[in-house]
This record gives structure tokens, C-alpha cells and sequence, in this order.
């Protein structure tokens, strides 16, 4: 009984000996793997970076893009009220004047006569000259 007993023994102690075997290269295998994973999850996450960074660079960007095209609008829209404040200060002096605020169709009644006038002429240059000096 005692040689059953040993030789169980000694077939444990092997067992026990393949099983921390395994179990070392289990643990190797692990370890490979878990740096492997690191390695691919710092490889990811420098990727991710450098990705938010080229994206916050490319926000600055347009953003400057925007605020010059706003500001540009903004010129754009006192130019366009300066004029409008002449346009409505000439029309005030007209109507202060008596006159009435010429009208496209004014206009171009005046600059057809003027046509006429000068077809009239014959080309009497200094007839013209007197008669634009008076205006």
C-alpha cells in the first residue's frame, strides 16, 4: 500500500509539475497578448489624439475664416447704410429745395433731351461748354 501510495505520489508531483508548466505558459501567452493589446490600444489612442488635435486646428481655422467674412459683412453692411443716410440726405434737400427727388424715368428724360440738344448742335463744342457751365 505504501508503493501504491508513492507512486500516486510521484504521479501527482508530475501532474502537478505539467500543470504549472501550463500554467507558466498560459501566464506567457497572457502577458503577450496584454502587451499587445497595449500596444495597439496606445497606437489608437495616438491616432485619436493626433485626429482631435488636426480636427481643433481645422475649428480654429474656419473659425478665423468666419469671424474675417463676418467682419468683412460688417463693413459691407455700414457702407451700405453711409450710402443709403447720402441717398436720403440728397432727397431731403431736393424736397427742401422744391425740387422734386429725380426719378430713373427724370433721368432719362433729361439725358435724351440733353442727346437731342447735342445731336442739335452739330458739334458746336463751345455752345455746349456755356450750356453745361450754367447747370
Amino acid at each position: 500500500m505504501l508503493s501504491d501510495c508513492g507512486s500516486e505520489i510521484e504521479r501527482s508531483t508530475r501532474g502537478l509539475a505539467e500543470s504549472r508548466e501550463a500554467l507558466k505558459q498560459a501566464e506567457a501567452a497572457l502577458k503577450s497578448t496584454e502587451s499587445a493589446r497595449a500596444a495597439e490600444l496606445s497606437q489608437l489612442e495616438n491616432r485619436e489624439e493626433s485626429r482631435t488635435v488636426v480636427s481643433r486646428d481645422d475649428f480654429h481655422a474656419r473659425l478665423t475664416r468666419m469671424a474675417v467674412l463676418f467682419d468683412s459683412l460688417m463693413a459691407v453692411r455700414e457702407k451700405d447704410l453711409a450710402l443709403a443716410s447720402v441717398e436720403g440726405s440728397l432727397n431731403e434737400i431736393h424736397l427742401l429745395n422744391g425740387d422734386m427727388a429725380p426719378t430713373l424715368d427724370s433721368e432719362e428724360a433729361r439725358l435724351l433731351s440733353r442727346k437731342e440738344e447735342l445731336k442739335a448742335s452739330d458739334g458746336d463744342f463751345d455752345s455746349i461748354l456755356s450750356q453745361l457751365r450754367f447747370e
